[in-house]
């Protein structure tokens, strides 16, 4: 029972490291404490503890899904743990090797890589390079990508774990050795950074960034749409009278800001048109429409004459687990009928977001889509040269979801070095410079808008590169290891 009870202790600890707690440093040793409590115990015994543990960091970790239901945390939490349980059983097959604290984290750095896929169509809120960007690595990100992040953190785990098992051996040295060969992985990491060659701004854009807000906390904003509508309208017409003399190249409206398909409201589509040829500068607006694959989640641009003909529409690629999809709909969908609008199933997008404006790319992400990796790799491959997040969050307003997802944000911008615009319904909308600075912030539950002189970057940057194939090859590494350390173990059985 004790091995069990720290489990459960290293998840309730890993969930601190996140936002909007933050005690980052909580991260590596939640990990080294939870490696070292499955390394006691039985096969069947593994599975339960690592259970017990997923269950722990995810309860914490999206606790902010209880505003959908308490049933859509537990059934969400529930199934991403039985994959923990899993891995922390498949770390039997290393439990005898020499070195089985680095195997054991490679195993669980699989599941990682696992989890931005699968189940639930991919559910990685949880990485551990998402840990609360106020730690001394995170500049590192440039050159290892987030994913190069979790590595380091977990290889950090590590090395607490041998330098205790060295002490307690009396092997003084070699437990300061090892100490000393991770900070000189670190220190190679920043020697990348200084040598990794700047990326030159090669223009800007005007972009205004609207945060209309809504009237009133939870899902019955939704029932109250021509509301949320009428606050984007106003803040549009305040942000227009303010800035008579500025050239705006593109208006965005955050994710969900009309709560409608204009193009089945002609009243709608009508004022947006207007707005467009009024500030001479098109708009972005987000909102669940139908399209020819079906009911999306999209991104429209709107230029002053823009119909359902002629409109350049961004479909949503990842999808939101009961949000906006029902997992398992078959077994889940009678229970989450029971909560109202998230029982509606969108259809998700095949192809990257990537909106022309006046000889620039700007690449769309929408909300969710922030924490995918291979979406930024994506947009930025194809010559995005900014990257613009546009998210409703008014469902989640004052829970841990905006921190958490404004951090991920952050971390973006370092890694692709792009600056970042992330516009959201209620907040917190925010811009970041490529270095993860923020230049602006809007707080939660207030009307507020910026004309943001966005700078313009060319190229696939290192950290970027490195977080797509670096998952690939960690990936490939345990598998092998897997097929090794078994086939060796079944010709030993033989031989004996």
């Amino acid at each position: 029972m004790r091995n069990f009870a720290f489990a459960i202790l290293a998840g309730f600890s890993l969930a601190l490291a996140y936002q909007p707690y933050g005690y980052w440093f909580l991260a590596p040793l939640a990990w080294a404490l939870f490696l070292f409590v499955i390394h006691k115990l039985a096969l069947r015994e593994r599975f339960f503890a690592g259970f017990l543990f997923g269950m722990a960091f995810w309860l914490i970790q999206v606790n902010w899904l209880t505003v959908l239901g308490i049933p859509v945390l537990v059934i969400t939490a529930f199934a991403i743990s039985l994959f923990y349980a899993l891995f922390s059983a498949l770390t039997t097959i290393f439990g005898s090797t020499k070195f089985w604290p680095v195997f054991y984290a490679l195993t669980f750095l699989s599941l990682e890589v696992m989890l931005n896929y699968w189940p639930l169509g991919g559910f990685n809120w949880g990485s551990l390079g998402y840990i609360s960007t106020s730690h001394p690595l995170v500049n590192l990100v440039e050159v290892t990508g987030v994913f190069g992040l979790s590595i380091l953190l977990m290889s950090l785990s590590v090395i607490i774990i041998l330098f205790f098992i060295l002490m307690s051996k009396k092997a003084y040295v070699a437990g300061m050795v090892s100490i000393l060969i991770w900070l000189l992985l670190i220190g190679v990491g920043h020697i990348l950074v200084n040598q990794n060659k700047p990326l030159i701004a090669s223009g800007e854009l005007n972009i205004a960034a609207i945060q209309g807000n809504v009237p009133r906390l939870g899902l019955e904003f939704n029932a109250q749409r021509k509301a949320v509508y009428e606050n984007h309208l106003n803040e549009t017409e305040k942000l227009l009278m303010e800035n008579p003399t500025v050239l705006l190249d593109l208006i965005v409206w955050p994710e969900n800001a009309p709560d409608v398909d204009p193009f089945m409201n002609r009243e709608v589509i009508d004022q947006l048109n207007e707005i467009s040829l009024r500030a001479n500068s098109p708009l972005l607006v987000g909102s669940r429409m139908t399209s020819d694959i079906g009911a999306i989640n999209a991104s429209i641009l709107i230029d002053g004459d823009t119909t359902r003909e002629n409109a350049f529409i961004y479909a949503k690629q990842k999808l939101v687990p009961f949000g906006e999809r029902i997992p398992f709909e078959k077994f889940l969908g009678p229970i989450a009928a029971n909560f109202g609008p998230i029982s509606e199933n969108l259809v998700a997008g095949s192809q990257p977001g990537l909106l022309p404006i006046r000889g620039a790319v700007v690449g769309l992400m929408i909300c969710f889509e922030v924490a995918w990796g291979q979406v930024a790799y994506e947009v930025v491959k194809n010559n995005a040269q900014v990257l613009l997040i546009q998210t409703n969050n008014a469902t989640y307003g004052l829970t841990g979801q905006l921190q958490q997802q404004s951090n991920i944000a952050r971390l973006r911008s370092i890694e692709a070095q792009r600056e970042v615009i992330t516009v959201a319904t209620s907040g917190i909308s925010a811009h970041f410079d490529k270095s993860g600075n923020i230049l602006w912030e809007a707080p939660e539950f207030v009307s507020s808008s910026k004309v943001l002189n966005v700078k313009l970057y060319d190229g696939v940057n290192l950290g970027l590169k490195v977080n797509f194939y670096s998952q690939i090859l960690i990936l490939l590494l345990t598998i092998i290891l897997i097929i090794i350390v078994v086939v060796k173990g079944r010709i030993k059985h033989y031989v004996e």
